[in-house]
């Protein structure tokens, strides 16, 4: 979900990336934002689908906000926001292709906080897939998605 440290693919060479906003503790990152699929899961309660906005870098965090529908107990649907940290060694893990753990922050819309962590396994050096564990009410959710790195201006 985070971005790799090199030029994206799509930049030609002599093309200076748009970064984000760096500091000393985070090197720059030619990526800014992060689009995840919509991870579905199904549990002994029902069908769990949660949608991601998409995450957008502030300093050494990423952060996006997400809806969580619950079928068919509708009342059990919730949202809130997810901060995704990221030191700059989770980083050049990402670069390399290694497959990183990230804890991350959530909170629903009435400020429960949520435990959580994602895996991250790099395909190419701007996408891949995401593994998203969620503890909500005593149940650990395992969502699966995908995600793609994207630089906007």
């Amino acid at each position: 979900m985070l971005a790799a440290l090199a030029t994206p693919p799509h930049l030609p060479a002599n093309e200076k990336p748009i970064a984000g906003e760096t500091t000393k503790d985070t090197p720059a990152s030619p990526w800014n934002s992060v689009v995840v699929s919509k991870m579905r899961t199904a549990t002994p309660f029902g069908i769990v689908t949660l949608t991601p906005s998409r995450f957008v870098r502030q300093g050494a965090e990423w952060r996006a906000t997400y809806s969580a529908r619950v079928w068919p107990w509708a009342f059990k649907s919730e949202a809130g926001t997810l901060v995704l940290p990221a030191t700059p060694n989770q980083l050049a893990q990402l670069q390399s292709g290694t497959t990183t753990q990230f804890s991350v922050r959530a909170a629903n819309q009435d400020g429960a906080e949520r435990r959580a962590t994602c895996t991250v396994k790099p395909s190419t050096a701007d996408h891949g897939q995401l593994t998203l564990k969620l503890s909500v009410d005593g149940w650990t959710l395992k969502l699966r998605g995908h995600y793609q790195l994207a630089v906007e201006p």
